[in-house]
């Protein structure tokens, strides 16, 4: 509608300048229209740079989140380094509402990814922010320039647990060559190191109740085990980390 007013005053600005001989209505009525064509243009310039009657509006979604790395049981979260000199980075990251791996925004003008530890539940938030008009004067007047909808920021917050790692593409592929150079001795390695640990747990619960019954003995020893299992191949990745860099 903006763009309407704009050339309807511009038209009667050219009218009253050619068609009005009366020298003074004339300079009156031109001053009004090429004032209403200032006004005018100049809010359409403020829409397009500076937003005018447009507002931020936050968008909040929390998704489970999933290893982004499917060569390992490992929980990763996967990030790969662009530009030039590598300094920014684009995170991989899996989620259940879509089976193929996700990326955050490239653009580090429109992107904020933050990472905290310690989470009790492994999940990725992401907080999207998007140019919406205050009302729908301003949508009426404006409509037509399109920029409803625009993205300001993206703000991805993951968080994980103790037991994920963050590995960079390149880091990843290394190690997988590396773990597939051992894969023979590794499951042994790892069996005697979850059996132990095993061993230990079910001796330290015999000791606090020796009528402890066969059944939970079991339980035990198998949830023990398979928690060592994971600890023993975290702790074997992150030696080979320290090897890589």
């Amino acid at each position: 509608m903006i763009i309407v007013a704009v050339i309807i005053s511009a038209g009667l600005l050219f009218i009253c300048m050619a068609a009005i001989s009366q020298r003074l209505l004339r300079i009156l009525l031109s001053s009004f229209f090429a004032l209403l064509v200032l006004l005018t243009t100049g809010v359409i310039i403020l829409n397009d740079h500076e937003h005018f009657g447009l507002q931020q509006v936050a968008l909040t979604k929390t998704y489970q989140l999933s290893s982004s790395w499917s060569s390992s049981k490992l929980n990763v979260l996967l990030y790969q380094k662009i530009g030039s000199g590598g300094q920014e980075k684009v995170y991989l990251y899996k989620i259940p509402q879509n089976s193929q791996l996700q990326q955050t925004i490239t653009d580090p003008a429109k992107s904020q990814v933050k990472i905290s530890r310690n989470s009790a539940e492994n999940t990725l938030q992401i907080k999207t922010i998007r140019w919406q008009y205050r009302s729908n004067f301003y949508r009426l007047l404006f409509g037509i320039a399109g920029n409803e909808g625009q993205l300001v920021k993206k703000v991805y917050t993951f968080k994980l647990g103790n037991d994920w790692l963050t590995l960079s593409t390149k880091l990843a592929k290394q190690l997988l060559k590396t773990l597939k150079a051992t894969q023979k001795s590794l499951p042994k390695a790892t069996q005697q190191y979850a059996a132990k640990q095993a061993k230990k747990s079910l001796a330290a619960a015999l000791q606090k109740d020796p009528t402890l019954s066969a059944t939970k003995q079991q339980q035990l020893s198998q949830k023990v085990a398979k928690k060592a299992a994971t600890e023993y191949q975290l702790k074997l990745i992150k030696q080979l980390i320290k090897q890589s860099e």
